[in-house]
């Protein structure tokens, strides 16, 4: 994670150090105006990104339980077969 954030400053700051060059700017701009604007269209759907946050918490803590309490043969029943075909069980 730390390592997405360090590209996503070099990145910005690139594009702010693209400000300076009279080439670059209108380029420059023209990707801060969309990061805006997306940026905003994010917050106007904020509940809605919430929503599918804690749907992806609650399934994936729901299946971290399951791993946990139920045996591997019932998670994946291939799991019997392998191990029967490969002479594991006997």
């Amino acid at each position: 994670m730390n390592e997405y954030l360090t590209y996503i400053a070099i990145g910005v700051g690139i594009l702010f150090l693209s400000l300076l060059v009279p080439g670059l700017k209108m380029v420059a701009e023209g990707i801060i105006k969309a990061g805006v604007d997306f940026i905003i269209e994010i917050m106007k759907h904020k509940a809605t990104f919430l929503i599918w946050g804690i749907k992806t918490l609650v399934g994936d803590h729901a299946r971290v339980l399951q791993h946990a309490f139920q045996s591997q043969d019932t998670l994946d029943p291939t799991q019997r077969v392998r191990r029967a075909a490969e002479g594991y069980d006997e």
